[in-house]
């Protein structure tokens, strides 16, 4: 029986090449009548004149006629194939569906977020047909869905639909992503002994091929979203189907893997548009094809590159599947794809301001932490009814350490009479040869009796001085004039020693006072703080 399946599968490719070429030979027509044309702008089309839109129509229209072609002449080998037989309802349905919301959009155009929910609504009778993925296999580990599968797979299917329809920006490519793709699943489908995934792997190649022949650079039509979307929601299906190891069970790593050329070029388009503050459904010349034309190559070379990289993931899927082992698809996918990051050929610019964003993030969250231990600290002092001044000294200082100061003074005076009544200070003489930016903070608080508290802050810090760390700063410092120095300056004599050795303060006896606060940074040179530790 099996000896038999090798010749008929291959007269059922060659049919299905000719009943596409012919079909989109008569959708370049038609789409010319009826003006469904793409017109050149001259910024992000390449083409030179007006190009048809109906290809993906023809793909449509012969890879159903070729479905229910097997399905009618009834070949022996499929007979106990149960699931050719129980996909066959909906998936031509949604296909349908798919290819008239792309001929919609070729034609009057849809908004983003429109087509987004449409292409839900699209992929819905699929998957309420009952081709659902409860279980998950991830790395050896299987995680029920529950209520989550229908979402995850309809998660699925649009991201398939839309990273191929992404990446239809240059003649050929879809298709022959979609080829390369498509002959992978059929493999695939074989491996697990499903024959019946297999034929319609193998008949959505060859519509792709037939296809090809109109398409191939330089292109005389196109897919269009009817296509793009059409062969995208096909790939995605046939995945679900391709890859699942039991009854229930979806490997995910493999056709992540095998899509990761068009869903690497998909995210790296969603990042790069919303790090811009663009839309993510607004175009651009940052695809992976328009890198390539930026640096020389012609659309053939650059569709060929493209190619290759394909059967590269495709390669490691398959192998991935024999061996049963997950690392090795991700493993061989990273091989694949971080050389084009690190050489600066597709995805550089995206990855760096990921991880600035990342660093930036980091710093938020880090100094967030800091700000919290600083209002954890001021609620400490204040339900503290004694307090060792120097303790409360020495916690003021190692705030100030922590931003990079090297020098804090406080200082009580008499504003009326100008007379000190007391100072004490902390410095760091070692570091003030550091280079880097220079500040200097200075809070001045005035109480009862005209007495004035100046405390004053100044260090040389590498990174640029945070707004809320200064709030901190200036929270700290009044919390301990507040408690401490205002209270014990209002009896001392003008000395140092004296100042130092106070005594202690209740906080609820302290009332809050005006203050004023300065703030001065500037750039601080090697040369120039040398001067100053001399």
């Amino acid at each position: 029986m099996f000896s038999n399946i090798p010749v008929q599968l291959l007269g059922l490719v060659l049919l299905a090449v000719g009943v596409c070429a012919l079909l989109t030979a008569v959708a370049r027509v038609v789409a010319r009548r009826i003006g469904l044309v793409d017109l050149p702008d001259g910024e992000r089309k390449s083409h030179s004149r007006l190009v048809p839109l109906m290809g993906g129509v023809a793909v449509f229209a012969s890879f159903v006629a070729m479905l229910f072609l097997v399905k009618w002449i009834d070949l022996p080998w499929l007979a106990g194939d149960d699931r050719l037989r129980e996909i066959l309802p909906s998936l031509p349905i949604s296909a349908a569906l798919f290819c008239l919301l792309g001929l919609w959009d070729d034609k009057w155009s849809i908004r983003p977020w429109y087509k987004f929910l449409l292409q839900i609504a699209a992929a819905l009778p699929f998957v309420l047909w009952g081709n659902t993925i409860n279980l998950v296999g991830l790395f050896g580990l299987e995680f029920e869905l529950q209520m989550l599968g229908i979402p995850f797979t309809l998660f699925w299917l649009v991201a398939c639909v839309n990273a191929i329809n992404l990446m239809d920006g240059l003649d050929g490519l879809a298709g022959t992503i979609t080829a390369v793709a498509s002959l992978t699943l059929a493999c695939l489908a074989m491996m697990g002994g499903e024959f019946g995934i297999a034929v319609v792997g193998l008949l959505l190649f060859g519509s792709v091929i037939g296809f090809l022949f109109h398409n191939w650079p330089p292109a005389k039509i196109f897919l269009g979203d009817s296509g793009s979307l059409t062969i995208g929601f096909l790939i995605g299906a046939l995945a679900l189907e391709a890859s699942v190891k039991t009854a229930t069970c979806f490997t995910l790593v493999i056709p992540v893997v095998l899509m990761g050329v068009p869903m690497f070029d998909t995210t790296v388009a969603i990042v790069r548009r919303k790090l811009k503050g663009n839309g993510i459904g607004q175009a651009d010349r940052g695809h992976i094809h328009h890198c390539l034309l930026d640096r020389g190559l012609s659309r053939t070379q650059s569709l060929w590159v493209i190619a290759g990289l394909c059967v590269a993931m495709s390669a490691a899927a398959l192998l991935s599947a024999r061996l049963q082992n997950d690392w090795i698809a991700v493993s061989l996918c990273a091989a694949i794809l971080v050389p084009l990051i690190v050489g600066r050929v597709f995805g550089y610019n995206e990855t760096v301001l990921v991880l600035q964003y990342v660093r930036i993030f980091h710093s938020l969250v880090a100094d967030s932490n800091r700000a919290l231990r600083a209002r954890l600290l001021l609620a400490r002092w204040d339900h503290l009814s004694d307090r060792e001044s120097e303790e409360l000294w020495s916690e003021v200082c190692d705030r100030v350490a922590a931003m990079g100061g090297n020098c804090l003074q406080c200082v009580c005076h008499d504003q009326q009479s100008q007379e000190r009544l007391g100072q004490i200070e902390w410095r760091v003489d070692d570091q003030l040869s550091i280079s880097g930016t220079r500040w200097q903070f200075q809070y001045s608080a005035t109480g009862p009796n005209t007495i004035t508290t100046t405390l004053t802050a100044s260090g040389v810090s590498s990174e640029r001085l945070r707004v809320h760390r200064l709030d901190d700063l200036f929270d700290i410092f009044n919390a301990f004039q507040r408690l401490w120095v205002l209270e014990n300056a209002l009896g001392v004599q003008p000395a140092i020693q004296t100042a130092r050795s106070s005594g202690q303060t209740h906080a609820a006896e302290t009332v809050p006072l005006p203050a004023s606060l300065t703030f001065q940074q500037e750039t601080a040179d090697e040369s120039d703080s040398g001067r100053r530790a001399a």
